[in-house]
């Protein structure tokens, strides 16, 4: 029996799919014979040099190849204020009280200003109930009273300005696994001022994230329920791997070494194409498929804060959040307007911001 040959319409869409497909190549092609410029930068060169553990760890004890030694000698001194601020009740008291669901919220805010819109979108949430994290800096605690008339449900848990959203929800997240919570939304008071859009990309993700259509939560609901699903974040924030692959490539190397082997590390850089990520860094998730990141990164793996856009470990696991999952055979889906479908890891989809983005 003769096999059907898809309609004209299926055609064209899959010859579009494939002709994006190559563009992509060609550009990644393009990019990999010039030297990038976030490459050579100060920032992404001593990233670089800390970004093994091993090598963290004794920063302070050696004096690394063109580093100065009074850069290593604050890389301590910030270590140590790290570890200090983590292990203050400050931090661990919010974790005593128990749990009352099986959802917890994480909302970290840098800018603790933005509690009053955070509190406008989780009423979204109507009658779900959740558990309210909230991670301010401890440089900004003057504003606890503040973030608990707008939030008077948080969790208040206090931490060093480090590691920016990342190295705070790697933290939180640990202590919820260890309570016992299955579900984790993570939100962050992101303003992106390098970006022109900065704000207005922020509002798109909450928005998603918070559908305010009751069947849509329910689905929500549902799929977070099943076991095989990893992270739920927004579409249209669901970019290529390919996006700025070169300026993590140092801790996503070492990252995937450690979880699964070198060989796996190393072929990544030839596929990043069919590879994915939810830019920006919120998401929901189930908090077991995230459970291998968890158990591995460490807070002195993180570096110093210099102003880096990119080549941070927090850069890399922003990445990694959706490619281990995949690696580990979990389901990813994605919300849009009204829906909420499973999606393929693989995306062609470049951002503007990107200079892969063919005008």
């Amino acid at each position: 029996m003769a096999h059907s040959q898809p309609d004209t319409k299926t055609q064209n869409a899959i010859e579009h799919e494939r002709q994006e497909h190559l563009k992509t190549k060609i550009k990644l092609a393009a990019r990999e014979r010039e030297i990038h410029t976030i490459q050579r930068s100060g920032s992404y060169r001593l990233a670089k040099k800390i970004a093994l553990g091993k090598l963290y760890v004794q920063v302070g004890l050696r004096t690394v190849k063109n580093l100065n030694p009074a850069r290593i000698a604050r890389n301590v001194k910030n270590k140590n204020y790290i570890h200090s601020t983590y292990a203050s009740a400050e931090f661990t008291e919010c974790f005593t009280k128990p749990k009352t669901t099986s959802t917890a919220v994480v909302v970290h805010l840098y800018y603790p200003e933005m509690a009053t819109y955070f509190a406008t979108a989780l009423k979204r949430l109507g009658d779900k109930k959740y558990d309210l994290y909230v991670t301010i800096p401890n440089t900004k605690t003057d504003q606890r009273k503040s973030v608990l008339a707008a939030l008077p449900n948080a969790r208040i848990a206090v931490v060093p300005n480090g590691g920016r959203d990342v190295l705070p929800f790697i933290k939180v997240a640990n202590e919820l696994r260890h309570m016992g919570y299955d579900t984790v939304l993570k939100l962050h008071s992101k303003k992106s001022p390098h970006r022109s859009d900065g704000e207005e990309w922020r509002d798109r993700i909450v928005e998603n994230l918070l559908p305010k259509d009751k069947k849509v939560l329910k689905r929500l609901e549902m799929i977070l329920a099943t076991k095989n699903t990893s992270l739920v974040g927004p579409s249209s924030e669901y970019v290529s791997l390919l996006v700025n692959y070169a300026a993590t490539t140092h801790h996503l190397q070492n990252i995937l070494t450690k979880l699964y082997s070198k060989k796996l590390a190393r072929e990544m850089q030839g596929i990043a194409d069919e590879y994915g990520f939810f830019a920006g860094t919120m998401f929901w998730a189930r908090l077991d498929s995230l459970q291998t990141i968890l158990d591995l990164v460490q807070m002195d793996d993180f570096e110093p804060e210099m102003g880096q856009v990119d080549s941070t470990l927090a850069h890399a696991l922003e990445r990694l959040f959706c490619v281990v999952p995949e690696l580990d055979g979990r389901e990813l889906y994605g919300i849009k307007e009204n829906t909420v479908d499973k999606m393929s890891y693989q995306t062609t989809n470049i951002p503007e911001w990107s200079e892969l983005h063919i005008k």
